[in-house]
C-alpha cells in the first residue's frame, strides 16, 4: 500500500530556528484603537479579501455594547506597512464610533522565504469555531445550531435593523428572553421540510411567548393545538 506521506517533500528540521529569527522583526503590543487611528490604518489596505458588511455589523454592535472582549487575535501588518488581518476589526470600530483595545502585531514577512507564498496566504487558515460549536462546548447546549437559527430569526422579527451573524452573546440573550417558546419548539420540531425551517419555528416560538405573556389575551394551550393540528395534517 502506497504510504500516505510519499509526495510530501523532506522535513525542514531548521523550521523552528527560522521562526525563531523573527523575533527580532516582530513587535506585538496591546493598542486602544480608536475610529481615527481605524481610519489611517485602513489606509494600508491593498490586498484583502471583499469586506463584510454584515460582519462588520456584528463587530460593531459587540463593541458599542461594550463586550467587545481583548483576546490574541488583532490587527496585523506585514515589513511593508500593509495591513493583512484586522480590517472587519477596523471597519467595526468606525461604525461603532468608538475605542477598542487590540492586540496589533507589526513586521510579519511579506514573503515566505523558498517559496511562492505570501505572507497573507497563511493568515485566517484556521477552522472557525461556528456559534454552535461555542453553545456545546462552552455552554453546554446540545442543539446549538437549531437553536442559533431561531433565535437569528427572532432577532430579524423584533429589531429593525439587519441582524445577521449574531454573536454567541447575543444568541444567549435572546434565548433567555424568549426561552420557554425556543425550547418547545425545538423539543416539538417536525420532520416535515416545510414545518421544521427556522423561520416556521421562530415565528411560533414568538406566538408562544406572546401567548403566556403576564396581560395575554389568548387563552393559553391554543397555540399548541394549533401546532399539533398542523403537524398531523402535515404527517397524515
Amino acid at each position: 500500500m502506497r504510504k500516505l506521506d510519499a509526495d510530501l517533500p523532506p522535513l525542514d528540521r531548521g523550521a523552528g530556528e527560522k521562526a525563531a529569527n523573527l523575533k527580532g522583526i516582530l513587535q506585538t503590543d496591546w493598542f486602544d484603537v480608536t475610529p481615527d487611528m481605524a481610519e489611517t490604518w485602513l489606509k494600508r489596505n491593498f490586498n484583502n479579501r471583499p469586506v463584510s458588511l454584515d460582519t462588520v455589523r456584528a463587530y460593531a454592535r459587540e463593541m458599542k455594547r461594550g463586550r467587545w472582549m481583548p483576546v490574541h487575535q488583532g490587527i496585523a501588518f506585514d515589513v511593508n506597512d500593509n495591513l493583512v488581518d484586522g480590517q472587519h476589526r477596523l471597519m467595526g470600530i468606525i461604525m461603532a464610533g468608538c475605542t477598542v483595545r487590540l492586540m496589533v502585531t507589526f513586521g510579519l514577512p511579506s514573503k515566505i522565504e523558498g517559496t511562492r507564498m505570501v505572507g497573507m496566504d497563511v493568515v485566517d487558515r484556521g477552522k472557525t469555531r461556528t456559534v454552535a460549536d461555542q453553545l456545546k462546548i462552552q455552554h453546554g447546549i446540545h442543539g446549538g445550531s437549531i437553536l442559533a437559527m431561531i433565535c437569528n430569526r427572532l432577532a430579524a422579527i423584533c429589531s429593525p435593523e439587519r441582524t445577521r451573524r449574531l454573536s454567541v452573546g447575543e444568541i444567549l440573550d435572546i434565548h433567555d428572553h424568549f426561552k420557554a417558546g425556543v425550547d418547545w419548539m425545538i423539543e416539538a420540531r417536525p420532520r416535515e421540510h416545510g414545518l421544521k425551517q427556522a423561520g416556521v419555528l421562530a415565528a411560533f416560538a414568538f406566538a408562544y411567548h406572546a401567548e403566556h405573556a403576564e396581560h395575554a389575551k389568548w387563552a393559553k394551550g391554543q397555540l399548541e393545538t394549533y401546532w399539533h393540528q398542523l403537524t398531523d395534517a402535515a404527517q397524515g
